[in-house]
């Protein structure tokens, strides 16, 4: 029998469109199901890039639209009213579509935009069972000497362990290794129900460094660090380029900056004295935009290093499973998951990054070590258990009442 799938991501564009639905759908290939994707009215717009991503997984699915608008809140009450809107938006979508077709599943992509409604509410989707992939749960973290402060850690516990206690939430699915250590040791009440998978990033284009920087017209010769993504204050793109003004860094380096620049960023790429005499003299390569699948590859291929070395930045890096996919060493901030996560594989060097002289000190140890071998190595272990693959294979393992063959 045919099932009824239905896909909600409330976010406008980047990978949130395609960095989890599109392996959801993959996993309904060769399935017997209709797929619906609910997404905003901006998304169809705006992230025709995206959509194309999510057709080639060469799975029919419709698309509906939700009529929200981005907000960028202040404050903790705005977040919530923004949160409540949104959840009252889809729960009048829902009941639109069920006119039309019984969905038998829901997933949710980006639950950490709803929670607190779903918790105060209740679910929007009656006695349909769901599940969520929720990012950017902090607080846990202090708990494992990570850095993070909020007043409201307590009630953001509080209304993580109520969200768990909904009957048709199945799953929470999280890419936080700490989390489902947390909720086990403080005894949620439905802790199994938290799983943990790793990001799943691939790339479907494979180029070689040579051509890549001769298509992106980078330097032949030069060690060429990337930092990708939206490039916000946190990525640590300020402490990075403070390589340039010690004398101590005497190779030929050169940094890439991919992504839309976002808040603060803006006004620095646009009007920095420092910023503009590096990219005149093509110390830097910048490419504000949204970067698609072969260009991503690109400039994956043409790096030598991939910096992780985020400030104040508590979550997981996507960017980071991308690096070791390639084959690429990261520069890790010495604070945070990533670290921690660093800690059980080695697969990067971690470094305060406030402390210019040692992020120096960690380029010349990538570039020059006569042990390069283990840390690749180690870098081509954990790619192979962080496969997109094996997302896959536990996501159908958790849901394999769903998947009924054509």
């Amino acid at each position: 029998m045919k099932k009824n799938i239905l896909i909600i991501e409330t976010e406008y564009e980047g990978h949130f469109l395609t960095g989890y639905i599109k392996y959801i759908l993959r996993s309904f290939k060769n399935h017997n199901v209709a797929i619906t994707l609910l997404i905003s009215s901006d998304a169809e717009k705006k992230a025709s890039g995206q959509l194309k991503i999510l057709r080639d997984e060469n799975v029919n699915f419709s698309i509906e639209t939700l009529n929200i608008k981005k907000n960028n809140y202040k404050t903790t009450l705005s977040l919530l009213l923004h949160q409540i809107k949104i959840y009252f938006n889809i729960k009048k979508k829902f009941k639109e579509l069920i006119y039309s077709r019984k969905y038998d599943y829901i997933f949710l992509t980006s639950f950490q935009k709803i929670d607190k409604a779903l918790v105060i509410f209740g679910s929007p989707f009656g006695n349909i069972n769901f599940s969520g992939i929720f990012i950017e749960v902090k607080f846990h973290l202090n708990k494992y000497k990570i850095s993070y402060s909020s007043r409201f850690n307590f009630l953001s516990k509080f209304f993580f362990n109520k969200l768990t206690q909904i009957n048709t939430l199945k799953y929470i699915i999280t890419n936080d290794h700490l989390l489902c250590d947390f909720v086990k040791k403080e005894k949620f009440k439905n802790f199994k129900k938290i799983k943990f998978l790793h990001d799943p990033k691939e790339f479907r284009f494979n180029f070689s460094k040579i051509l890549s920087r001769r298509k992106l017209k980078l330097p032949k010769h030069s060690i060429i660090i990337l930092v990708y993504g939206a490039l916000i204050d946190s990525k640590g793109i300020k402490e990075l380029l403070s390589i340039y003004k010690h004398k101590e860094l005497c190779m030929d380096v050169r940094v890439i900056l991919a992504g839309r620049h976002l808040g603060e960023m803006l006004n620095y790429f646009k009007n920095d004295p420092f910023v503009k005499k590096l990219y005149l003299k093509k110390k830097i390569f910048v490419f504000n935009n949204w970067i698609d699948e072969i260009n991503e590859a690109l400039l994956f291929s043409a790096s030598d290093i991939v910096w992780v070395g985020y400030k104040k930045y508590s979550s997981p890096s996507g960017v980071l499973y991308q690096a070791v996919q390639i084959r690429l060493p990261v520069i890790i901030s010495d604070d945070g998951i990533i670290n921690d996560l660093n800690k059980k594989f080695h697969f990067g060097y971690s470094v305060n990054i406030y402390d210019t002289s040692s992020v120096i000190k960690v380029i010349n140890k990538i570039i020059y070590s006569k042990d390069k071998h283990k840390i690749i190595n180690n870098i081509i272990k954990f790619s192979n258990i962080s496969r997109s693959d094996k997302w896959l294979s536990l996501f159908k393992k958790y849901h394999k009442f769903l998947y009924v063959k054509n």
